[in-house]
């Protein structure tokens, strides 16, 4: 038995932290796609994505300072059981979706399927918030990423979590990672804080174009939070050990009834380790701190 992982602490480069999921003022945002390079730039991050709803928005020219744009669009589609539309984040490309905005009669498969096909990243937004059943995400195919934290849907109604949806289409065996994201719209609500920088994914790139931060997402070389850090994941053998900042909890998230989890009464965990068992299909680390901030790896695969 071994684990198959792409490790991005194993790998050379600088560590880039990144939102994916921006929306401006093109469709539902409040701010223009200036307004959130700047704000993104000044509270550190390396990459951010405008994506808004059926609008390809070209945002090359806004990076610098640090801070790499990457291009993308989110497209509405499909149909639920529960009468709700599918959502895809359409990450690392180069023009508009061929697809009309929210139409019941463009299969959502078929967004993906595209988005694969001009070399971009397909990414299954807020499977919680849009209604989805658990078998519903499973049985898309081809998405490089769920959306296991989706920071404005946890403030607007609490369905920003969207970890039971990944873990099913894991046990139902795709091998899928997964991204935490702010769904940025910067909407001013009453008794609703700020949604940007409450979800992020932390990338192992080359370098900071946007040729290698995109190659990361690709390989899963990141971790995603929304609030603790990842220091380190280790693999020697079949033994998984993490070291994190100080968390309450570390989960090793596994097929049902498998898996295991250690807790403290406060934030006193910096580190644990475990051996999967052989009928574990996957692994998956998520640590949790005493304020409810997580963060999660990409799964291991039990081979």
């Amino acid at each position: 038995m071994g684990l198959s992982y792409e490790n991005p602490f194993s790998e050379p480069g600088v560590w880039l932290r990144g939102n994916l999921h921006t929306h401006t003022v093109n469709s539902d945002g409040r701010l223009t796609p200036e307004e959130h390079a700047e704000r993104y730039r000044e509270a550190g991050y390396g990459f951010l994505a405008v994506t808004d709803h059926g609008e390809y928005v070209d945002t090359r020219g806004l990076g610098g300072g640090g801070l790499t744009m990457l291009q993308g669009e989110e497209l509405s589609a499909g149909r639920t059981g529960a009468g709700t539309l599918y959502h895809v984040v359409a990450l690392g490309i180069g023009e508009a979706l061929p697809f009309p905005e929210a139409d019941p009669a463009v299969s959502p498969q078929a967004v993906i399927d595209h988005v694969n096909g001009a070399g971009g990243i397909a990414v299954l937004a807020h499977p919680y918030w849009s209604g989805l059943t658990h078998g519903e995400a499973a049985t898309l195919k081809g998405l490089a990423a769920v959306e296991v934290y989706n920071h404005v849907c946890e403030l607007l109604n609490d369905r920003g979590d969207a970890a039971a949806h990944w873990d099913h289409a894991l046990t139902a065996g795709a091998r899928v990672n997964t991204v935490a994201v702010d769904d940025a719209h910067s909407r001013e609500r009453p008794h609703v804080p700020d949604d940007s920088f409450g979800g992020w994914v932390v990338a192992r790139c080359r370098d900071r174009s946007e040729a290698s931060i995109l190659d990361a997402l690709r390989r899963g070389l990141y971790y995603s939070s929304s609030g603790p850090s990842i220091h380190g994941v280790e693999v020697r053998g079949d033994e998984v050990t993490v070291r994190c900042s100080p968390v309450a909890k570390i989960a090793f998230v596994s097929v049902p009834c498998l898996g295991d989890c250690i807790k403290e009464a406060r934030d006193d965990l910096t580190e644990a380790s475990y051996e999967p068992r052989p009928a574990e299909r996957y692994i998956r680390v998520q640590v949790t701190d005493s304020r409810g901030g997580r963060a999660w790896t990409n799964p291991m695969y039990v081979e």
